[in-house]
């Protein structure tokens, strides 16, 4: 997914903290989820290789990691900066897919 702009974020954003709750009954203050993404040599990728334009990084982030996850706030206790995009390892395992999303399925 390219996200193209601030618009564009904060409608994900909006849309997966609604579905969330409708997704899974664990009570956590925000959800991490895989959009496809990686990080590599400074620049954010999209799952078909092109640059995404826009991103809003979690407080110490980007890393050197690979892969790209969302960490996205489900409830007020969370908020900036400890909500945004986040690197992580390859193998990480902790991020729901977007695509499994109600909308998506």
């Amino acid at each position: 997914m390219n996200i193209k702009n601030e618009e564009m974020y904060n409608v994900l954003y909006a849309y997966i903290k609604h579905e969330w709750l409708g997704y899974i009954d664990r009570d956590k203050d925000y959800v991490r989820v895989w959009l496809g993404s990686s990080y590599e040599n400074d620049v954010l990728r999209n799952s078909s290789g092109g640059e995404i334009s826009y991103a809003k990084w979690y407080v110490g982030f980007p890393t050197s990691a690979p892969a790209v996850a969302w960490i996205v706030a489900t409830k007020s206790t969370r908020t900036p900066p400890y909500i945004g995009m986040t690197t992580v390892s390859s193998d990480y395992s902790g991020a729901v897919l977007l695509c499994r999303f109600r909308a998506f399925i």
